[in-house]
């Protein structure tokens, strides 16, 4: 049976009101490996289920962090102000923002939203009780981790880890994305002017014409002029003496 896709045609924005579906119905579109396009629906999501939030981003683009870091393309997702507590995960700290696909939640308050998404159906309409979903909560627990080969210590695995198998490249250059940020309500104009002038800046310093040392000197003598910070990406070593970059990605 074919993962249902609920609300397919829905386009949210920012403030828009959404609740997130029940676990019944979330439950039937995830495939045997408890994902819906690659992207894993997590134990710590359950609770949230029958709640009501505002999308607080349109999550159409975000950082690889598990291979080098690159942008990648998300589809049809979006952030709530929701966070994962890591409760299935090892008590994992790290708190991260939860990606919610479209197909998780429903839209409250507007009315051409609710119809569609009433068009998209209600599960026991498209779906025949006698035919139960590939996925059930308790594979939604046992996905989360594995044992790892060698000595058998647990492997977590969340929406983070997932990332690269769940998005598809984003060049910076692609001016698609800056659309989608001013369209959807992510940021304003002005912001988006500024990411595009700093990611300029940023690629002709790394050009290797020489003129990097002399470009980020600059940033950094002159950057109370456009009330911004110093040069956000700088080489340092973390607590396990590797070097490495830190900055916003």
């Amino acid at each position: 049976m074919e993962n249902r896709k609920l609300g397919s045609n829905i386009q949210l924005k920012v403030g828009d009101w959404v609740e997130v579906r029940s676990r019944e119905e979330i439950l039937l579109t995830l495939d045997e490996n408890g994902c819906l396009d690659n992207l894993p629906f997590m134990p710590e999501m359950f609770a949230f289920c029958g709640q009501r939030f505002q999308v607080y981003k349109r999550a159409h683009k975000t950082c690889d962090t598990v291979f080098p870091v690159r942008g990648r393309r998300v589809e049809r997702t979006v952030h709530l102000e929701t966070r994962c507590d890591g409760h299935a995960h090892g008590g994992c700290q790290a708190s991260c923002l939860l990606f919610w696909k479209i197909d998780w939640l429903k839209p409250v308050g507007r009315t051409s939203l609710d119809n569609a998404a009433s068009r998209a159906g209600a599960p026991s309409a498209e779906v025949p009780p006698s035919k139960p979903g590939r996925c059930d909560e308790s594979i939604v627990w046992a996905r989360s981790q594995r044992s790892a080969p060698n000595d058998g210590t647990p492997k977590f695995i969340c929406q983070a880890t997932r990332l690269p198998y769940a998005t598809k490249d984003l060049a910076w250059w692609d001016v698609r994305q800056y659309f989608e940020d001013y369209v959807s309500g992510n940021v304003g104009l002005m912001a988006i002017l500024s990411g595009l002038v700093y990611s300029m800046y940023y690629h002709l310093s790394q050009s290797g014409v020489g003129l990097g040392p002399a470009m980020r000197w600059f940033y950094d003598k002159f950057h109370l002029l456009w009330r911004g910070t110093q040069f956000p990406r700088k080489w340092g070593e973390n607590s396990a003496g590797r070097a490495h970059t830190g900055g916003n990605h």
